[in-house]
C-alpha cells in the first residue's frame, strides 16, 4: 500500500502518541485516511465517549510501516 503524505503524517501522529492514542472527532476528521489504515491494519479505532468520537491508535503493523517509510 502506497500511503499519502497525510496518511504518513497521521502514523506519526499516532506513533508519537504511544499507547494513549488519539480521540479524534467525526467533525473534525474526514476519516479518509485514517479509514485506509485501519484497513490496512495500521491503526486499531474504538469508539470512545459516545458514538462522535474515535479513539485510534498505532497498531504494531504500522510501527514497521514507519521504520519502512524511513528507509525509502
Amino acid at each position: 500500500m502506497i500511503l499519502t503524505q497525510e496518511e504518513e503524517r497521521l502514523l506519526k501522529d499516532l506513533n508519537a502518541a504511544d499507547k494513549s492514542g488519539r480521540a479524534i472527532s467525526a467533525l473534525n476528521c474526514s476519516g479518509v485516511g485514517l479509514a485506509r489504515l485501519v484497513a490496512a491494519g495500521y491503526v486499531s479505532d474504538t469508539a470512545s465517549e459516545g458514538l462522535d468520537r474515535v479513539l485510534y491508535r498505532i497498531t504494531d503493523a504500522g510501527k514497521k510501516e514507519l521504520i519502512n517509510l524511513s528507509f525509502r
